[in-house]
C-alpha cells in the first residue's frame, strides 16, 4: 500500500514523499506524481529531482538500472 512520510537527502532537503511500499526493503516512487507534486526529474548525466520554485535539488544515483533516491525518514507526524 501507500506510505506517506518526510523525508530528508544528504543535501538536507525535507520533502514529504508519498510511496509505494511492499515485502521489500525499498520504496517505489512515482514519476508521475513526483512531477504532479510540482517538481522535475531529470535523467542525464546529473540525476536529480528539482523543486520548480525553490531550484532546490535531491540527487539521484544509478546502480544496476536502478536511480536510488537516498533519504533518512524522519519520525513523527508530517
Amino acid at each position: 500500500g501507500e506510505k506517506h512520510f518526510v523525508a530528508e537527502s544528504e543535501e538536507e532537503a525535507r520533502k514529504t514523499i508519498t510511496a509505494q511500499a511492499s515485502d521489500v526493503k525499498k520504496f517505489l516512487l512515482s514519476v508521475r506524481k513526483i512531477v504532479a507534486a510540482g517538481n522535475r526529474v531529470v535523467f542525464d548525466n546529473d540525476n536529480y529531482i528539482e523543486d520548480k520554485q525553490t531550484r532546490e535539488r535531491m540527487w539521484l544515483t544509478e546502480a544496476q538500472g536502478m536511480y536510488m533516491l537516498k533519504v533518512w525518514v524522519k519520525n513523527g507526524p508530517f
